[in-house]
């Protein structure tokens, strides 16, 4: 039985940054966790029909995260989204999203890696990944010791693009001393994309504290967590929905859960190991220690994996 979590979904005018009073925002409409939000545009001024390329593009990506879909486990459950969508003036492109609230740094890292692969190996010079998240525009965050003067906030806005691998700029005499709608960009993009620059300071911090880590970094803070199920209907739910575990591990602290302490006798059949990320195996930890069933508990801990895929 396949498990599907409902998630309404954030609107893709997230996907852009805007200057102080550029943007109001309905403090109803904006969501109440973090989303990491991308675009995948596909910018050629010479193809009049850019939809098949990016139908192309969208079964490319989707094979690139086809499997950190099924196997990572995602602390909202669901994995990256994909669909295929239109700015407010009809340009397609591709739109992806996930909720990263509970697990922000590690998992916004992995699909900044991901894309950032896609790029540099998808064989199409005209496509162009614009990434953030909802709380703003985090790559530059972690760049921002090594951002030159002349590109600080609002300079910086919307100008940061994944191009062929690498983390690129629009340069700053387009529109200087200030930043960029989204139609300005994707302008620049279409019709001058050989002119991006690579800052050198900022690909290296973008690239020490994110995608070199790609994957084995990641994997490391995996751990396998052995559970025993006692009821065969959870076991197969539990089997056919893997990722479901490291939900339910970030939700022991939130929720009132009632614990039979109990302990029945079991077997090898009803035992079975998940991947988990360790911060959650602590979550774990608090939970035992709460309900004192630390000496009751039959789990086990074992090394980190490095076997996730």
């Amino acid at each position: 039985m396949q498990v599907i979590k409902p998630q309404k979904r954030v609107s893709s005018e997230w996907l852009w940054q805007f200057q102080d009073g550029d943007r109001f925002i309905d403090v109803f409409d904006s969501p109440s966790d973090t989303w990491l939000i991308f675009g995948v545009f596909y910018l050629d001024k010479f193809d009049n029909d850019p939809h098949s390329k990016l139908e192309k593009l969208l079964n490319q990506l989707n094979d690139e995260i086809c499997i950190w879909n099924h196997k990572y486990p995602w602390s909202e459950f669901n994995g990256i989204s994909l669909q295929l969508d239109k700015t407010a003036q009809g340009v397609p492109f591709i739109l992806g999203q996930i909720c990263v609230e509970d697990n922000v740094v590690e998992e916004e890292a992995i699909v900044v890696a991901l894309l950032q692969k896609f790029t540099s190996k998808c064989g199409m010079p005209q496509v162009f990944v614009k990434v953030c998240d909802t709380d703003g525009d985090f790559l530059l965050a972690e760049a921002s010791d090594t951002i030159p003067e002349d590109y600080e906030y609002p300079v910086s806005i919307n100008r940061l693009w994944i191009h062929e691998g690498k983390f690129k700029l629009i340069p700053k005499e387009y529109y200087e001393h200030r930043g960029l709608n989204h139609e300005e960009a994707l302008k620049f993009l279409r019709n001058n994309y050989y002119k991006l620059i690579v800052i050198d300071g900022i690909q290296r911090k973008i690239s020490q504290g994110i995608t070199n880590k790609y994957p084995e970094g990641f994997l490391d803070n995996l751990v396998k967590l052995p559970l025993v199920f006692e009821d065969s209907q959870a076991l197969s739910i539990t089997n056919a929905n893997p990722r479901i575990i490291s939900f339910a591990l970030k939700n022991l602290i939130t929720e009132e859960i009632e614990v039979n302490k109990e302990v029945s006798q079991v077997n090898d059949g009803q035992r079975k190991e998940f991947l988990v990320p360790r911060r959650f195996v602590d979550l774990l930890s608090l939970f035992l220690d709460s309900k004192g069933l630390k000496k009751l508990s039959l789990i086990h801990i074992s090394e980190p994996t490095r076997h996730a895929q």
